[in-house]
């Protein structure tokens, strides 16, 4: 499969009070945790960085600093990484969500073969847009005209994503069961909600 996986760890992690990919998850650092797990798929990963970090620096990613200092958001770290990434599939992911679902990705990656953006849609309404697989040329396409028109917000996006397929969550509860492919942790207490729920669950 012609694919790459895209891992956004640039942010700035303002509501868990100090930098999440660094906090210890199961172990290892949290996104040495999520590298590790997608490379359960074999494809390229890329990371995207606002600044390289040489003491976290691995040699088996591709690792890519943010072109623009501000506004620091997601969208601007997809704009970035697209023009270096040369693969057509792309999942985009974040760091801080740590137990994707690696058949629940490739699942969505295969879709690409007849849709240009396959993303997750929550019961609510709400979209996955960063969790999602994107066709990485069109991809470049729309960000590069959001970026011109100084749309950042990542909530931009989904009104002009070209040719979608959106999936309903409750349908990717096949391969994943509890959906925690899309668990993130924002706060100190999404880790510990995270883990005593864990808890409750092996007893």
């Amino acid at each position: 499969m012609n694919g790459a996986i895209l891992i956004l760890a640039g942010g700035l992690s303002t509501r868990m009070g100090t930098n999440k990919i660094n906090l210890n998850f199961k172990g290892v650092p949290m996104l040495d945790y999520t590298i590790n797990r997608i490379k359960e798929l074999q494809l390229p990963i890329y990371v995207s960085v606002h600044k390289m970090d040489s003491n976290h620096k691995r040699n088996d990613v591709n690792y890519i600093e943010d072109v623009y200092e501000t506004p620091r958001s997601p969208l601007l770290g997809i704009l970035s990484s697209l023009p270096k990434i040369m693969e057509d599939r792309l999942f985009i992911t974040t760091a801080d969500t740590p137990e994707l679902n690696i058949k629940l990705t490739k699942y969505l990656l295969d879709f690409l073969s007849h849709f240009d953006s396959v993303i997750p849609m929550w019961d609510s309404g709400k979209p996955e847009i960063i969790h999602a697989a994107y066709n990485r040329e069109k991809l470049l396409q729309i960000t590069t005209k959001m970026w011109e028109m100084r749309k950042t917000e990542v909530s931009a996006l989904l009104t002009r994503a070209s040719n979608p397929l959106f999936i309903s969550t409750e349908h990717l509860k096949l391969f994943d069961p509890e959906l925690l492919s899309f668990y993130d942790f924002d706060t100190p207490n999404d880790m510990k909600n995270f883990f005593q729920r864990s808890t409750l669950s092996s007893m």
